[in-house]
């Protein structure tokens, strides 16, 4: 037997040219069986070679255009497993080869959210449930997130794409009439954000303190694996891979990146006007630098191509044109922006258009007439040959009529003949599209030649950084939408499973502020979950609120997580501190609090120390007559069992469990630890203590009430920290 020898780069491209051909949806011959089929041996092709397909330009060419296409058309299938499967290759697909595919990725994504919003009826809820599951494998391929961050947020003609889709997810995890998996898997894609952060967090910490991680992820760390599953889809599990792609150079700094990202804003509002009224989005942008004054032909041009935002109506002619051919000139003359719809302004734009392609290629004719006859002549031979509202629908232009209406008509000459032949070749076989004009897959065709035109131009390149890159930035933007949806699922359901979730993310979340430093995120978190302690601001006595306090695992969940942030992350914490102790004040109030809170130095009693809390003594025993106590028995007989009833069994086992959450929170070393805070979240604990411990006068001024119980705690409370930190 012979060695085996590789088919060779030409069968290969074949191949798979013949297993994307199976995937199209537009082709009838192609039954649902054939195309899982196909769906099915190109996961397997890229389980395989992806890593060798983008090594071969011949390769990347049938990726970049048929293949994604047909992938995108799927996306539109109502069967489950077609569906399912479609969304495997286009995952193996972007993790392997989404540096090579950066506006793919850009519209697959877009299609994902545009699927996860749907209302349509045949977008059911198993669609749009795969579609979130897939968007979820998607955010835990490593570095994945902050890619989009850096090649579409911050670059100034992408929309705000991690931005968008963090924003819709936070949205999409809000129940309105319960907690479906959808919420959940919305708010799992969001925490498997927070949760890279984080793991990327510990290992800068323990790489500062000179030890060795041994769980989570380094920066730029490239030896994860992540096995994936779809459900609906028969085929078996797949390993993603990370650091297949080489580290971009040249990476720009965080400095480099706010300032793209503030001419970004500018340029969108720019944009806004121009489309409004061109001559003031012109003027603001003057204004504000973004363009020269006086103007600069190069500036203008350059906005007015590259800028896919801009209203085509409002664009005038100024592009390069040199060494084409005056009906592909004009091909991109007519596809980049709209024509009016007046004949003398029609006129006078093809004047100016035949002017600058004439001038750019050398005069080629005897002058610029003779350019805009010929124009003129390519846009009515465009409309005669594919515009089936003309009468002479059935019987078309010939190349000879074409020719011969041409005749004599540059500068007394005849054009070129094989000129003729070649444009009258090229307008019958392929349309000249005008998409404002255009809808259905006329306008679909014409989106993606502008997609694969973008990327073959230098916006196509797609920038791979080190994972972990830019967490502080990613979690400026993801922090707000994350806490909202945290809250929102943690206030809407009752099962334990999914509020414990809902506090781990906020755990996590207060930590990766703290690592950075962000005291207003921080304080915000807290005083969210102060609220769900349900201290804050209850109407119910100390007693019926003790119960309420034990009976509620969510709000001794809420207070647990709350005391440990701040003893854990105190320096960190600022205006937080006063809903912090407006808790403890509730606390005391119910008596819940440990001894040493409660406790006060007293040098005239033997014992040297003094309960703050107030003792409540009975009433004092009056003699009464025969008749007084015949009235007291029948008025108030009624009502003096219910005084003199104990709590209930329930009741009892409540205040218990509240005894016992307050002894977990170790309130006491808010006290002890205050020593070991920095000056500035030390600064804000007096405040808010100094703030509480004021007077009567003062009480009134600011419109609260005078307690004098709470506040000759807080000033006890105001001594010990002062004794702690003298």
């Amino acid at each position: 037997s012979q060695p085996l020898v590789p088919y060779g780069v030409v069968c290969v491209r074949e191949l798979l040219r013949f297993l994307i051909s199976l995937c199209n949806p537009l082709d009838k011959q192609n039954t649902e069986t054939m195309v899982h089929m196909g769906l099915t041996l190109l996961t397997v092709a890229l389980e395989v070679g992806a890593d060798s397909i983008g090594q071969y330009g011949s390769l990347l060419v049938l990726v970049r255009d048929e293949m994604c296409r047909n992938l995108f058309s799927l996306l539109n299938s109502e069967r489950l497993s077609i569906f399912a499967a479609d969304l495997q290759v286009s995952f193996l697909l972007f993790e392997s080869l989404r540096t090579h595919l950066k506006f793919q990725l850009e519209l697959y994504l877009t299609r994902l959210i545009d699927i996860v919003v749907s209302d349509s009826p045949k977008v059911g809820y198993e669609l749009r449930e795969i579609a979130l599951e897939s968007v979820v494998q998607l955010w835990r391929i490593p570095g994945l997130v902050t890619e989009l961050y850096l090649n579409y947020d911050c670059d100034l003609y992408c929309p705000n794409l991690f931005e968008d889709l963090t924003k819709l997810l936070s949205k999409n995890a809000f129940p309105v009439s319960g907690l479906y998996n959808t919420h959940l898997l919305s708010l799992d894609a969001l925490l498997t954000i927070i949760d890279s952060i984080e793991s990327h967090c510990h290992s800068r910490i323990l790489n500062n303190q000179g030890q060795d991680p041994k769980s989570g992820e380094a920066e730029g760390d490239s030896s994860q694996t992540l096995a994936v599953t779809f459900p609906n889809y028969d085929g078996p599990s797949f390993v993603a891979r990370s650091g297949r792609q080489k580290v971009s150079e040249n990476i720009p700094s965080h400095e480099q990146l706010m300032a793209i990202k503030h001419k970004k804003k500018l340029l969108s509002t720019g944009t806004e006007h121009f489309n409004a009224k061109p001559k003031k989005g012109i003027q603001f942008l003057q204004e504000h630098h973004l363009l020269s004054t006086p103007l600069d032909p190069a500036e203008v041009v350059h906005f007015l191509r590259e800028n896919p935002h801009l209203d085509k109506k409002m664009i005038g002619e100024s592009f390069d044109f040199s060494e084409m051919r005056i009906d592909e000139a004009l091909r991109l003359y007519l596809e980049t922006f709209r024509l009016p719809g007046e004949s003398p302004l029609i006129s006078l734009i093809m004047e100016h258009f035949a002017e600058h392609w004439h001038k750019l290629n050398g005069e080629p004719f005897v002058n610029a007439d003779a350019a805009f006859t010929l124009a003129y002549a390519v846009i009515m031979l465009n409309v005669d040959q594919h515009n089936y509202n003309v009468k002479r629908q059935n019987n078309p232009m010939t190349v000879e009529e074409f020719k011969r209406n041409l005749k004599k008509v540059n500068g007394g000459e005849d054009f070129d003949s094989d000129m003729l032949d070649d444009i009258y070749v090229a307008i019958k076989s392929d349309e000249i599209v005008m998409p404002a004009e255009q809808t259905g897959l006329v306008r679909e065709n014409y989106q993606w030649k502008v997609l694969l035109r973008r990327g073959a131009s230098k916006d196509g390149v797609f920038v791979h950084a080190p994972n972990g890159l830019y967490d502080h930035d990613l979690f400026s933007l993801i922090w707000g939408p994350t806490v909202a949806a945290l809250s929102f699922v943690f206030d809407k359901s009752n099962d334990t499973a999914i509020y414990q979730k809902a506090i781990a993310g906020f755990r996590k979340c207060a930590m990766i502020s703290a690592h950075y430093s962000m005291s207003n995120d921080f304080d915000n978190l807290v005083i969210s979950l102060c609220k769900f302690t349900t201290l804050l601001n209850s109407p119910e006595t100390p007693d019926a609120l003790t119960v309420a306090f034990g009976s509620n695992p969510k709000a001794r969940l809420a207070a647990k997580t709350v005391f440990n942030l701040a003893h854990r992350h105190g320096d960190i914490l600022r205006d937080g501190w006063r809903n912090v102790l407006e808790c403890v004040l509730q606390l005391y109030r119910c008596k819940l609090l440990p001894k040493v809170l409660i406790e006060a130095d007293d040098f005239i009693d033997i014992s040297g120390k003094i309960l703050l809390l107030r003792e409540e003594t009975p009433s004092q025993k009056t003699e009464t007559g025969l008749f007084s106590s015949l009235y007291s028995y029948i008025a108030l007989g009624a009502s003096e069992p219910a005084s003199q009833k104990g709590p209930s069994l329930e009741d009892q086992e409540s205040i218990h469990q509240a005894r016992q959450c307050v002894k977990e929170c170790h309130l006491e070393q808010l006290i002890t630890e205050s020593k070991f805070l920095r000056l500035d979240s030390l600064q804000e604990l007096v405040k808010a203590l100094i703030f509480a411990s004021h007077g009567p006068d003062s009480h009134v001024s600011s419109g609260m009430a005078y307690d004098e119980d709470s506040v000759v705690f807080f000033l006890e409370l105001l001594l010990k920290v002062v004794i702690q930190n003298r």
